[in-house]
């Protein structure tokens, strides 16, 4: 699923247009990053991936690691 609009939120609380100030707080160091794209590990084997630009979060994606 990707979250592209400010209305829904992670578990965490984390929205798209959050800075990546918040993200950082709200998950920390992310497992990686790949340009844009900061990716955590869930604790079911999953992915959340959020996408960077302007020091803002642009859209949020959660799933398994192999979608």
């Amino acid at each position: 699923m990707t979250i592209e609009s400010a209305k829904y939120a992670t578990n965490r609380g984390l929205h798209v247009g959050d800075s990546v100030k918040k993200l950082l707080e709200i998950y920390g160091n992310p497992a990686s990053r790949d340009g844009q794209d900061m990716d955590y590990d869930d604790d079911e084997g999953g992915l959340i991936r959020m996408r960077i630009k302007k020091d803002k979060v642009e859209w949020i994606y959660v799933g398994a690691l192999d979608d």
